[in-house]
């Protein structure tokens, strides 16, 4: 694509994507063909992507050793009473009120 064409289609493709009703009906008013305008489109989208210079990452992965430092009889839970269960299942009853 010429440097002329590519802004021929840059500048009709701005019109047209800021064109109050849509891109077809831009096209329509302008008498360009909207599958053409559409080809140059990604046509233009792939250049622009080809032009870009990729990042490298300037990540550094570090390798990690984890320890576990959970001490195991302090999991043990103990069950409420019956009678603890019983109380608070009425309290719940008299606040639902």
């Amino acid at each position: 694509m010429s440097l002329n064409q590519e802004t021929f289609w840059s500048e009709h493709l701005n019109k047209a994507e800021k064109h109050p009703v849509s891109i077809r009906a831009y096209c329509r008013e302008s008498g360009i063909k909207a599958r053409q305008l559409y080809g140059y489109r990604e046509g233009l989208q792939k250049k622009s992507k080809q032009a870009k210079p990729t990042k490298k990452s300037s990540t550094t992965f570090l390798p990690v050793q984890v320890q576990s430092q959970i001490d195991n009889t302090a999991r043990s839970l103990t069950q409420p009473s019956a009678e603890w269960f019983a109380e608070f299942v009425l309290h719940l009853m008299r606040g639902a009120r």
